[in-house]
């Protein structure tokens, strides 16, 4: 999705402003992908996802009925049937 996104805004600014913006708009990515505040943005979101992915992981190790060494989906669907 990012590359597409990316590749029409270059369509645009390419198409109407020729090659100088282009690369102004180019540089500027750049430097926002590298700049502190992305590089901790992205921090923040790894660990929310890690912590996610994680009370998930216990949620559906603690549903009622379901065996240990169960099929995941059927987990998934005694969480659902049971809320």
């Amino acid at each position: 999705m990012g590359i597409l996104l990316a590749w029409a805004v270059g369509y645009v600014v390419g198409a109407t402003g020729g090659t100088r913006n282009f690369d102004d708009v180019v540089q500027a990515i750049k430097e926002l992908r590298e700049s502190d505040e992305v590089s901790e943005l992205l921090t923040v979101l790894r660990s929310h996802l890690a912590h996610v992915l994680r009370s998930t992981a216990d949620m559906l190790e603690e549903v009622p009925g379901s065996q240990p060494t169960g099929d995941l989906v059927d987990r998934v669907r005694l969480l659902v049937k049971g809320g």
